[in-house]
């Protein structure tokens, strides 16, 4: 386990059950968040996943950047009548290339 990851288990402790205590000699020394050039960051996580936007956020504010959160489109909640809905539709015997599949749901979602 490196110190980042000590650091995260420290932080949110939730995510990681067998946290040790912070040393009081660790400080504080987060730098400043900074989108680093860039117009915006984007960070795109599932609503349902909290524990995996908290440590993303926290390891992002550990490095010192600053994003913006918006909430991922759920394959487990999607169907064909949602798909309908915003007007996707899948091309007609489209197969994924390596899985000779039709694309599911989760990857759909990612699509989007």
């Amino acid at each position: 386990v490196g110190f980042q990851e000590y650091l995260v288990d420290v932080l949110i402790p939730e995510v990681a059950p067998q946290s040790l205590p912070a040393s009081e000699f660790l400080g504080n020394t987060l730098p400043e968040p900074d989108i680093m050039g860039f117009d915006e960051i984007y960070m795109i996580s599932l609503e349902r996943r909290p524990e995996r936007r908290q440590r993303m956020l926290v390891l992002l504010q550990m490095m010192g950047v600053a994003v913006k959160v918006f909430d991922a489109v759920d394959g487990k909640k999607l169907d064909d009548a949602a798909l309908n809905k915003i007007n996707v539709k899948q091309l007609d015997g489209y197969q994924d290339p390596y899985l000779k599949r039709p694309l599911k749901m989760g990857e759909i979602g990612c699509f989007l």
